[in-house]
Parts: C-alpha cells; sequence; structure tokens
C-alpha cells in the first residue's frame, strides 16, 4: 500500500497538516489498527504451521512444569541457577512460557509471543548453557543445548515471517480486509 494514500487509496496532500485540514485526518483508532494488522500480517506458507507446533508445544509443556515440578523446573531451580527473585521469576517465567505457548500453537499475536519467547531462551541459554560450556568444554554444553538452540532459531524464524497462512493471525487480517472492502465498496 502506497503510504502517501489513506484508507480508501486516495492520494493526501503530504505537506498539509491534519489540524489545516481535518478531512485528511487519521484517528489514532485507524493508526493502531493498521499498526496492529501489519504486526499479524503473513506471507508465509502454511508449513510453518509446523516450526509453530514445535515451539508452542514445547513452550507450553515447559511453563506447565515450572507450576506442576517447583523444585525441579519452577523455584528450585531458578535458585539453583542464581536467578534474582525466583519465587517472583519462575511463576512469571512459567506464565510467559504456558500463555505464549499457547498463542504460537494457535497462531494468535505469533510475532509478540515469539518475541516474548525467544527473550525467555536466550535468558535460558545465558544463564545455563554458557556457564556450562565455560565449566564443561563445548561438545558436553552442546549437547545439553540442541533443545534450546532449536527453540532459539524457531522462535526467530516466527518472529520473521509471522504465523503463516493456517493461523489466527492471517484468519484475522483476512477478516478484517474482508470488512474493509466492504465498507469501501458502501462508502
Amino acid at each position: 500500500m502506497d503510504p502517501r494514500c489513506d484508507w480508501g487509496g486516495a492520494r493526501r496532500n503530504l505537506f498539509v497538516t491534519t489540524r489545516a485540514n481535518p478531512k485528511y485526518s487519521q484517528s489514532k483508532y485507524q493508526a493502531m489498527d493498521k499498526t496492529l494488522f501489519n504486526l499479524l500480517n503473513t506471507g508465509a506458507p502454511a508449513a510453518t504451521l509446523v516450526v509453530r507446533l514445535l515451539a508452542g508445544l514445547v513452550f507450553f509443556a515447559e511453563g506447565i512444569k515450572k507450576f506442576m515440578f517447583p523444585t525441579e523446573w519452577g523455584i528450585g531451580r531458578f535458585e539453583k541457577i542464581g536467578i534474582i527473585y525466583p519465587h517472583l521469576s519462575a511463576p512469571f517465567v512459567g506464565v510467559v512460557e504456558t500463555v505464549c505457548g499457547l498463542l504460537l500453537i494457535f497462531g494468535l499475536f505469533t510475532r509478540p509471543a515469539a518475541l516474548l519467547v525467544l527473550i525467555d531462551i536466550s535468558v535460558a541459554i545465558l544463564t545455563t548453557k554458557v556457564p556450562l560450556a565455560l565449566h564443561k568444554g563445548f561438545w558436553p554444553a552442546e549437547a545439553e543445548a540442541r533443545a534450546d538452540y532449536s527453540m532459539f532459531m524457531s522462535s526467530l524464524f516466527l518472529l520473521i515471517v509471522g504465523a503463516g497462512v493456517m493461523s489466527l493471525d492471517a484468519w484475522w487480517v483476512r477478516k478484517r480486509n474482508d470488512l474493509l472492502k466492504q465498507s469501501l465498496m458502501r462508502g
């Protein structure tokens, strides 16, 4: 879409301010709507579903484990590796992993969810795998870090390409575009 065009495709005069000419003003809701749908829009193929399911199911399971087994996977583990405020950070990370895992599975708000789990897995790699590599060497750390690197790369992939055509993000964008076309045809 040409950035100099409004929602209806009409060209705007870039040198006329919206105060001077309210006909060309754009509400803050239209700007937020455009930003949201640009974030959700994806041209990725249907096969992206496989990557979404891989990452989503693993993060969902990891988040649930932090609540089901707090000594081994939640607060106890966070205390052991030296994460600050483990009584706050472990449940927070568990909620992020559980919710974002579900969002990835369904393909809803995929890019924001992928960003959050990318931050999550980066912290996990820095706090657990890097010290292991420094202490025991590369190969033992590599053997322990395979799943973490896979989650990192799949999250990065989803952040870049989006959810794909078989997702709630794509359905929402299609629905919004259909409604927009209908409103333009009427008015």
